[in-house]
């Protein structure tokens, strides 16, 4: 140790190392101990935090679960699909509508006339009106050899700011400018001397310098509408006008009951998936006399023998875990606990066909094996929804508003929150994987006393090993004087 002039036996020709090892043998014992638990601790806080996340990760889709929208999926059909193509938002309802297009929207645009080999912009100005009709300088009268890709590349740079975009094509020596957008607030104006090289026209060949888009006229259910882009919505209609229709396009909006149902069994089996991992987690042996390994039984042993040992030493760290064998016994009770406010027919989930014990008639029938396995009956399910797609919906999304009481909360709803409730418990315990506070949690207010105990611990072996060795040192000065002493005793005595 610092300060300490350790001879090592040298004269007493003991071994004074392993002696002072032996010596704070009991208070490395102890740290041994501490550091164990520590391991322990760390290990088991690891496995509430995989657990808080497959937990949260199930909480997420139950929040999903909780949304209308969830269960309000159509399907739509175009009797003119190359016409007017059309898909459908949760917001829209079923039945039939009509849609007739009378005209698309479209762009401005207007072409050079043909510039030939070397046009001449030689102090020529160019300017292009912005969105509010304020002229934006394109070219410079001061500029010179400017040819039609240089002017192309300067108009395009502006675009942002006149909603005009221009291509050069080198075979047919032209300059062609289109709007951004389509619609009648889409406009090409262009000004100053360049006009006259460049000679505009428009679509029917007219001279212009100055042209503005069109908007898409339709009628849906005998109301007209006019829209900027042929992309537009109408009654939660999503639609896209493709061409001029010469008769009515029907389109057609039916529940999509296939994706409802979809919807709900990948529910279910998220969560059969989670209550399996958690049935295992809490299921585990955890054999006490498979111990963290300290280190000096590390450096004994091989790298796949330690790694098995801790194998067996991490698992079922979380058996019969009171948080989460009460949680999961929670979200059990969810499944099958009556939903008040729905009609009798429709107050359970067992009613539609979603069971933990279904009947023979009502499909495969669950055990106590399956600690709580959800099942569905499929014939059962897609019924209940094609007859009653509102009420289905409501036993998944029906909230009370109380959050002490669920009777009247769906099975989402109740899922959700009861959900959360583990998580707020996990978390208290165990923390977050983003926790920066050691105090905010039980486990890791653990974790620092046993730092502290390590610490003091490890303090008090060291002033142990500096006072051991110490009195060693002092020992072997004092055997050497002795030897010395006798050394020139027997010189004296001739001896």
């Amino acid at each position: 140790m610092v300060g300490v002039n350790r001879l090592s036996g040298l004269v007493s020709g003991l071994d004074t190392d392993s002696l002072v090892k032996a010596l704070v043998s009991s208070n490395s014992a102890k740290v041994n101990k501490y550091k164990q638990k520590q391991d322990m601790l760390e290990w088991k806080r690891t496995d509430y935090r995989e657990m808080n996340s497959k937990i949260l990760d199930f909480r997420n889709s139950a929040f999903n679960m909780k949304l209308q929208s969830s269960y309000m999926t159509k399907t739509v059909t175009s009797s003119q699909d190359s016409a007017v193509s059309v898909s459908a938002s949760t917001s829209a309802n079923t039945g039939q509508f009509n849609i007739e297009v009378s005209s698309l929207a479209s762009g401005a645009s207007l072409t050079s006339a043909v510039l030939g080999s070397n046009p001449d912009f030689t102090n020529k100005n160019l300017t292009i009106n912005d969105f509010n009709g304020n002229p934006v300088d394109i070219l410079s009268a001061s500029g010179s050899n400017t040819k039609p890709a240089d002017l192309v590349n300067l108009i395009n740079a502006k675009s942002s700011e006149t909603g005009v975009k221009a291509s050069y094509d080198s075979t047919m020596q032209r300059i062609f400018f289109t709007t951004t957008k389509t619609g009648e607030n889409a406009e090409i104006t262009l000004g100053g001397s360049a006009v006259s090289v460049l000679n505009t026209v428009n679509k029917v060949g007219a001279a212009s310098t100055s042209e503005k888009g069109t908007n898409a006229d339709v009628t849906f259910n005998g109301v007209s509408g006019s829209y900027e882009t042929n992309t537009f919505s109408i009654a939660g209609l999503n639609i896209t006008a493709k061409a001029v229709t010469t008769t009515p396009a029907t389109v057609t909006v039916n529940q999509d009951s296939d994706a409802i149902f979809n919807t709900i069994k990948g529910f279910v089996d998220k969560y059969n998936e989670l209550i399996e991992t958690v049935n295992k987690k809490i299921s585990e042996t955890h054999e006490r006399s498979f111990e963290p390994l300290t280190k000096e039984q590390k450096d004994a042993m091989s790298e796949d023998e330690i790694k098995k040992w801790e194998e067996k030493a991490k698992a079922g760290l979380l058996s019969r875990d009171s948080i989460l064998t009460s949680g999961l016994s929670s979200l059990r009770q969810a499944f099958s606990e009556k939903i008040d406010g729905m009609p009798v027919d429709l107050d359970s989930l067992a009613k539609i066909g979603i069971s933990s014990t279904l009947s023979a008639g009502g499909g495969i029938a669950g055990s106590y094996m399956d600690k709580g396995k959800i099942y569905i009956s499929d014939s059962k399910l897609k019924q209940a929804i094609a007859d009653n797609p509102d009420e289905v919906m409501k036993l998944f999304t029906a909230n009370d508003g109380d959050d002490k009481a669920s009777g009247g909360d769906g099975l989402a709803v109740r899922l959700y929150d009861r959900a959360n409730e583990i998580i707020n418990k996990i978390t208290a315990k165990a923390g977050s994987t983003g926790s920066v506070s050691m105090t905010s949690y039980s486990m890791g207010k653990e974790l620092l006393e046993l730092k502290n105990r390590i610490s003091t611990e490890e303090t008090r072996i060291s002033d142990l090993q500096e006072r051991y060795y110490r009195q060693f040192s002092r020992m072997e000065s004092y055997l050497s004087k002795m030897n010395s002493q006798s050394s020139w005793m027997a010189g004296q005595t001739g001896q």
